[in-house]
């Protein structure tokens, strides 16, 4: 009973004692009435609250149930090509919000350890799947059509930005980075070797003025796209029919 209850009580009960009897036992059963009511309305709030931090603790607990579930089916992921970044992204975007809508002070803290156990082992899963993605983009890339001048330099600038990324996620092996190289060779080749295929047919009509002029063509393409490709590295030279 708060201060101000209290006062008002003490008053109540002055004036039932200067009531008679009979109105003062009829006044004193009013009053019982109402404290008990007082009483019943405090235990259904402490019930309530109970209720609340019960329902509180429960979902906090299915919080961290959804999160080792996401993370187990991540690791599945990484069982078989991992054709997207998508799973990666979400994994990390569970982990920096996991918790932050939690009220409870008491929750937070009896969870820090869990939680702090959790994003470290999704951080994990989430490197892995962005390091076999970035793998997955490279056979893509290496094995992709090239149809013209524009998409053999794509070519090149997306190998050179894998070749970053890869590093960067500690994943450039010799093998990776062998793909790499192959790669921007067979750019930086694509328009002098269409060259030579023409002048390979003029040679073959006898038109050796024009096969030579075309195989000049040829070399000085290969020395400005392999420029672009490899920048300081020596052209090779297309060495005469």
């Amino acid at each position: 009973m708060n201060l101000l209850t209290a006062t008002l009580f003490l008053k109540e009960i002055r004036r039932i004692a200067s009531l008679p009897d009979d109105k003062a036992l009829a006044e004193i059963d009013n009053l019982l009435k109402l404290l008990k009511s007082d009483g019943s309305l405090l235990e259904d709030k402490a019930e309530s609250d109970d209720e609340d931090e019960q329902f509180a603790r429960e979902e906090a607990v299915n919080d961290i149930k959804d999160f080792e579930d996401e993370i187990a089916k991540a690791k599945r992921e990484l069982a078989k090509p991992v054709t997207s970044d998508s799973t990666a992204e979400n994994l990390r975007d569970t982990a920096d919000t996991l918790g932050d809508y939690w009220d409870s002070k008491e929750l937070k803290a009896e969870f820090t350890e869990k939680i702090s156990r959790l994003k470290s082992s999704a951080k994990g899963v989430a490197d892995e799947l962005d390091r076999a993605y970035l793998l997955y983009c490279l056979d893509a890339f290496v094995e992709s059509d090239i149809r013209g001048q524009v998409s053999a330099y794509d070519l090149m600038d997306e190998l050179e930005g894998l070749s970053k990324k890869l590093k960067q996620a500690e994943a450039l092996t010799t093998e990776s980075a062998g793909k790499i190289r192959a790669g921007k060779e067979r750019a930086a080749w694509f328009r002098a070797r269409k060259k030579l295929e023409d002048a390979d047919i003029a040679e073959a009509a006898s038109k050796k003025i024009k096969a030579s002029r075309m195989r000049d063509e040829a070399q000085a393409m290969l020395k400005q796209d392999w420029k672009r490709a490899f920048k300081n590295e020596p052209v090779p030279t297309i060495s005469a029919p």
